[in-house]
C-alpha cells in the first residue's frame, strides 16, 4: 500500500518504508494539483503552469520527465495520459490524505453529527498535520502558488469547521475535555478568532478550571493586541468579569442527601442533554408525590453545577399558593435583601448576566403564578429552571419531563439498602429473589426517602411483598426533616387528593377497577370518564398515557384510589367493569377464533382486566356475564396455548355454576384444557358431565368432538368415529360451519390412522375449504398438518413437505407454538423415512423444547417416542432407552395406562434387540394383556422369536 500524505511535512511511503525521493519539487507538486483537481487537463495548460518562464516546447518535455519520474519514484501508475491530456487515476493501492478532506460531505454542516459524520470529522482533524505541502514554494510559478494557497485556506477551513462542529458535539455531550482539545487545536490555527477563545473560557470554568479560564482571557487579550492590535470585544471582557465574579462564590445550596441516589442512569442521561440544549430552557419534573422528582432534581443539578458558570441555586416553593408571594418567596431564599426595592425588580437584576440553574421544589403549589418563570428567563437569557411539581405549569417554554417508579431493576437495591440500614449487615437470601420483584413493583413508585415501617423492618421479604399489595400505610418515610406531605406514601397521596376537585375524585376513584392499563372506551363506560378528565389526570402525572391510546395508573396510586369508594360505590362499579370487559371479549370471540393479530394484540393488553372481570364475576356468581364471556376468553387461552390456567380459570368457574348450559360449556372447556395437560380421565368425566347439561345442537357438537378426541388419543378409535360424525351431525344441524369444519378435520385424521387414506383425503380437503373460506388461519393450519400426513401416507414426500411448511408459516405469523411444534414433530418423521436421522433428531429436539415450554406431555410423550424411534434406527440403544424411559415416566404421572403398557412394549423390542432377552420377555408378559389389538399381535410376534432361541 502507498500513502502519499503532503498536510504539513510531505512524505511518501510503502508499507511503512519511505520511497526515494522526487527529482524535483515540481513533481510533487503537479502530484497534488493532479490529485485534488480531478478530471482531465490538457498538457499545453500544465506546462504553461509549471514551467511558464521556458518555451511551450521545452515546457512539454519538462512535463514529460516529470511524468515518467513520478511513476518511476511510486512504482505504479496514478495518472492516465494521452497526447493531449493527462488525469488522475484512482488507485485502490494508493492512499492520499488530502483527498479525504474533499469529501462532499464537508460541504454540509450539522448542528448534530450522525455518528458517522462525527467519525469523518474526527479523522479530518486527525490528518490535518500542517498547511498542504507547507514551505514549498514554487518561484516564478505565480498561477500554481495562487491555486496553491487558495487550496490550503480551503482545506483548513475545512478543518476549522470539524473543530468548532466536533467542539459543539463534545460540549453537548459533555464531554468536555474533548471539547477543549478541539478549540485549542482550532486556536493553533486561528489563534485570533475571539468567539473559540470566549468558548475555552467557559469550558475550563464549566470544567472546573476557573483560575485556567481567566487566564485564557488574558492570552485572547495578548494575540488580538499582537496580530491585530486591537482589544478583546465588550462580550468576552463581561464574560471574564462574570467569571471572576463567580469565582469565590458558593457554587450551590443543594441539600445534602441523607441516602444514596439509586438508579435512574436513563433519567440522568435525559435531563443533562435538555439542560445542554440551549433550546431548553425550562423543564418540569411532573408525577405524583413519592415518586422521586425531589430526589431526581437534587440529583440532576448536583451533576450539571459546573456546567453552569455561576452554579445552581435550589428554591423549595413548599405552601406558596398566592402569585404575589411568589416573587417575593424566590429573592428571599435567594439571599436578596429586603427592602432594597419590589421583589421582581430585584430578582431580575440579581438573575441578569447570570449563567445559573434554577432548581425550583414543589411548584404545584405556585401554578397559578407560573407566568412569572416564564418572565424571569426572558429577562436572564443565561439562567435555566429545573423544577418539580405534581402537574405541568402550561407554559409555552416548558419541556415536560414524566418521572415514573424506579425501573424494576433499581427497586429492589432501594429495598435491600433500606434493610440494611434498619438491620446492619443483613442481606436478603437468593431465595427471597421472587419476592423482591414484588416488592419492586410497589417501591418503583417510591423516593429514596421512603422506607419500610420499624414494624416491616422485622418481617421476611415474602411477608413485606403480600403486605404491600394491601397497605399503603406500610411505607413511611423515618427521616425527620422530610416534608409532612411525604413523610409515608399515604400522606403523598392525600395532598395529590386534595388538589383535585369533586368529580375529579370520584372519576379517579372508580378508574381504579382497572387493572394493567385501559382504553377511553373503557374509562367512559366504567368509570365515567371523558377525555378532557383523562387529560387532566395525565397532566398531574395520576394516569400515564403510552402514545397509542392506551393509559395506566401507577399501582399504589390505584390501591389508594380504590380505597375512597364506599362499599356500594365500589361495588358498582365492579358490576361496570365485569359487564363491560365480558362485552368486551364476546365481540372479539370470532376474531380472536381467526387469530387476527390486531384483536389477540387488545385482548393481550387487556388480560388483567379479563382476570379481575371473569374472578369477580366468580365472586358474584354472575352466570350470565360468565357465560358472555367464556367463549372469548377459552379461546384466548387456546390460541396463546395457556392450558393451565384455562384449566383453573374455568374449574373456579364450574364450580359456582348452577347445572344447565353455562355450566356445561364451561366444563367443556375445562376439559379442552385437561386433555392439553394431558389428564384424559378426567377431561373424559368433565365431558360426559357437560353432555347431560348442554342442549343446544352447537354445545353438544362441541362436547362430542372433545370426546373424540380423548377416545382417539385412549386407543378407542370406534367409539372417537362415533363422536365426530355425530358432532358433524349436529355441527350441520345447527348450521355451525366452524364445528362442521373441526369435525370433518379430526374425522378425517382418525381415518388416516386407521388406514382408509381416500376417506381421509375427502374429509380432511373439505375441511381445508370450510377453514379457509371461514377466515380460520389456526384451524386452517391444523387441516394442513393432516393433509401433509395423507400426502407423506401416499409416499408423495415433496406434497407433503410443502403442507407442513404451509402450516408451519400461518402458525409462525400466528406465534403458536404448539403449531409449530407439531410442523416440527411431522417435519422430523418425515426426515426420519427418508433415513436422514441427523435431520430428524434435530427438529424432533426442537419440538420437544417447545412441548416442554408448553407444559404439553401429549406432545412432550409424542417427541419422545419419535426420539426412541430414531434413535433406534441409528442403532443408539442406549440414547432409545433413555428417552422410552422418559415418556415412561410421563404417561406413568399423566394416569395413562394404555399408553404406558404400549412403552413397555416398545421397551421390550428394545431390549430385544440389545439381546436383553429375559428383560424383553418379562416386559412383554407385563404388557401384552392390556395391549391393543394391533399392539398384541406385534408383541406375540415378538414372544415367537424369542422363543425360538429356546428362552421359553
Amino acid at each position: 500500500m502507498l500513502y502519499i500524505r503532503l498536510f504539513g511535512s510531505p512524505s511518501v511511503e510503502r508499507d511503512g518504508q519511505p520511497m526515494p525521493s522526487f527529482k524535483s519539487r515540481k513533481v510533487l507538486a503537479l502530484l497534488t494539483y493532479l490529485a485534488l483537481c480531478p478530471g482531465a487537463h490538457a498538457r499545453s495548460k500544465l506546462a504553461g503552469l509549471f514551467w511558464s518562464d521556458v518555451t511551450e516546447h521545452k515546457a512539454l518535455d519538462n512535463l514529460r520527465f516529470v511524468l515518467w519520474n513520478l511513476t518511476e519514484t511510486l512504482e505504479t501508475n496514478v495518472f492516465t495520459a494521452d497526447r493531449l491530456t493527462v488525469a488522475w487515476q484512482t488507485n485502490s493501492e494508493v492512499w492520499l490524505d488530502a483527498q479525504e478532506l474533499l469529501d462532499p460531505q464537508l460541504a454540509d454542516g450539522h448542528a448534530t453529527l450522525s455518528p458517522e459524520m462525527l467519525a469523518l470529522r474526527e479523522r479530518v482533524v486527525d490528518l490535518y498535520r500542517g498547511d498542504l505541502l507547507a514551505d514549498l514554494e514554487l518561484s516564478g510559478n505565480v498561477l500554481f502558488n495562487e491555486w496553491l494557497h487558495l487550496i490550503r485556506a480551503c482545506l483548513r477551513a475545512t478543518v476549522v469547521d470539524s473543530l468548532l462542529l466536533l467542539a459543539d458535539e463534545y460540549e453537548r455531550r459533555r464531554e468536555l475535555s474533548r471539547a477543549l482539545a478541539a478549540l485549542r487545536k482550532l486556536l493553533a490555527l486561528d489563534p485570533w478568532r475571539e468567539q473559540a477563545h470566549r468558548r475555552m473560557m467557559r469550558l475550563l470554568a464549566r470544567s472546573g478550571q476557573r483560575a485556567a479560564a481567566l487566564a485564557q482571557y488574558k492570552i485572547c487579550q495578548r494575540v488580538l493586541r499582537d496580530e491585530l492590535d486591537v482589544a478583546p470585544s465588550a462580550e468576552t471582557t463581561a464574560l471574564w468579569e462574570r467569571l471572576y465574579a463567580a469565582q469565590n462564590a458558593p457554587r450551590h445550596n443543594l441539600p445534602a442527601p441523607f441516602t444514596p441516589f439509586i438508579g435512574r442512569s436513563q433519567e440522568l442521561d435525559d435531563l443533562a442533554a435538555l439542560l445542554a440544549n440551549p433550546e431548553c430552557r425550562l423543564v418540569t419534573l411532573v408525577g405524583p408525590g413519592g415518586v422521586g422528582k425531589t430526589r431526581l432534581a437534587r440529583q440532576t443539578a448536583a451533576q450539571s453545577v459546573e456546567f453552569f458558570i455561576n452554579g445552581a441555586r435550589w428554591l423549595d416553593l413548599t405552601g406558596v399558593t398566592a402569585p404575589e408571594m411568589l416573587t417575593l418567596t424566590l429573592a428571599q431564599q435567594l439571599g436578596l435583601a429586603s427592602g432594597m426595592g419590589k421583589p421582581r425588580a430585584q430578582l431580575q437584576r440579581y438573575l441578569r448576566g447570570k449563567e445559573m440553574l434554577l432548581v425550583l421544589d414543589n411548584v404545584e403549589s405556585a401554578l397559578a403564578g407560573a407566568a412569572e418563570f416564564a418572565a424571569l428567563l426572558q429577562d436572564a437569557p443565561d439562567v435555566k429552571i429545573l423544577a418539580t411539581s405534581r402537574a405541568r405549569l402550561n407554559l409555552q417554554t416548558e419541556w415536560v419531563y414524566k418521572v415514573r417508579g424506579l425501573p424494576a431493576s433499581d427497586a429492589p437495591r432501594l429495598f435491600i439498602h433500606s434493610a440494611r440500614r434498619a438491620r446492619a449487615r443483613s442481606a436478603p437470601a437468593a431465595s427471597a429473589a421472587p419476592h423482591l420483584e414484588r416488592i419492586g413493583e410497589f417501591a418503583a413508585a417510591l423516593s429514596p426517602d421512603i422506607e419500610f415501617t420499624p414494624a416491616a423492618q422485622a418481617l421476611t421479604c415474602a411477608d413485606i411483598a403480600d403486605a404491600l399489595a394491601h397497605n399503603l400505610d406500610f411505607l413511611a418515610a423515618t427521616l425527620r426533616d422530610a416534608p409532612e406531605q411525604e413523610r409515608n406514601l399515604r400522606a403523598a397521596f392525600d395532598y395529590a387528593w386534595q388538589l383535585l376537585d369533586a368529580s375529579e375524585r370520584v372519576t379517579l376513584s372508580r378508574l381504579a377497577a382497572l387493572r394493567g392499563g385501559f382504553r377511553l372506551a373503557a374509562a367512559e363506560q366504567i368509570a365515567g370518564a371523558s377525555y378532557a378528565q383523562l387529560l387532566a389526570f395525565v397532566g398531574k402525572a395520576l394516569v400515564a398515557h403510552d402514545g397509542a391510546g392506551r393509559y395506566a395508573m401507577l399501582e399504589t396510586i390505584r390501591h389508594y384510589a380504590a380505597e375512597k369508594l364506599d362499599a356500594d360505590a365500589l361495588r358498582d362499579t365492579r358490576d361496570a367493569h365485569a359487564h363491560y370487559f365480558a362485552a368486551y371479549v364476546a365481540q372479539r370471540a370470532r376474531l380472536i377464533q381467526r387469530a387476527e393479530r390486531v384483536a389477540l394484540d387488545e385482548v393481550a393488553q387487556d388480560m388483567d382486566n379479563l382476570r379481575a372481570a371473569w374472578d369477580w364475576a366468580i365472586e358474584c356468581r354472575d352466570e350470565t356475564n360468565i357465560a358472555r364471556a367464556v367463549e372469548g376468553l377459552a379461546i384466548f387461552y387456546e390460541t396463546r396455548n395457556w392450558a393451565r390456567e384455562g384449566a383453573e380459570r374455568m374449574a373456579r368457574a364450574a364450580n359456582v355454576l348452577p347445572r344447565g348450559e353455562t355450566r356445561g360449556i364451561v366444563l367443556t372447556w375445562q376439559a379442552v384444557f385437561g386433555a392439553r395437560l394431558a389428564d384424559f380421565a378426567r377431561a373424559r368425566d368433565l365431558l360426559l358431565e357437560a353432555r347431560d347439561l348442554v342442549a343446544t345442537p352447537q354445545a353438544r357438537a362441541f362436547v362430542l368432538d372433545n370426546l373424540g378426541t380423548i377416545a382417539e388419543r385412549t386407543g378407542d378409535p370406534t367409539r372417537a368415529q362415533q363422536c365426530f360424525q355425530e358432532s358433524y351431525a349436529l355441527a350441520c344441524q345447527a348450521e355451525d360451519e366452524w364445528g362442521m369444519a373441526r369435525a370433518l378435520n379430526n374425522l378425517g385424521n382418525l381415518l388416516y390412522t386407521q388406514g382408509d387414506p381416500s376417506a381421509a383425503r375427502t374429509n380432511v380437503e373439505a375441511s381445508l375449504v370450510m377453514r379457509r373460506a371461514l377466515g380460520d388461519l389456526p384451524g386452517a393450519a391444523q387441516t394442513l398438518i393432516n393433509l401433509a400426513n395423507i400426502h407423506r401416507a401416499a409416499g408423495d414426500a415433496r406434497a407433503a413437505e410443502r403442507r407442513y411448511h404451509e402450516s408451519m408459516s400461518i402458525f409462525r405469523e400466528l406465534d403458536n407454538r404448539l403449531g409449530l411444534a407439531i410442523c416440527l414433530n411431522n417435519l422430523g418423521y418425515l426426515a426420519y423415512q427418508q433415513a436422514d436421522y441427523a435431520r430428524a433428531e434435530q427438529l424432533y429436539q426442537e419440538a420437544l423444547a417447545l412441548c416442554c415450554e408448553l407444559g404439553d406431555a401429549w406432545g412432550a410423550m409424542t417427541m419422545l417416542d419419535n426420539l426412541g424411534a430414531n434413535a433406534l434406527a441409528r442403532g443408539e440403544l442406549d440414547a432409545a432407552r433413555s428417552y422410552l424411559r422418559q415418556e415412561l415416566q410421563i404417561a406413568r404421572a399423566s394416569g395413562m395406562t394404555r399408553r404406558s403398557v404400549e412403552i413397555l412394549a416398545t421397551l421390550a423390542a428394545l431390549e430385544a434387540r440389545a439381546q436383553n432377552l429375559e428383560s424383553a420377555v418379562a416386559l412383554l408378559a407385563f404388557a401384552q394383556p392390556s395391549l391393543s389389538a394391533a399392539a398384541r399381535a406385534s408383541s406375540e410376534r415378538l414372544l415367537a422369536e424369542l422363543e425360538t432361541q429356546h428362552l421359553i
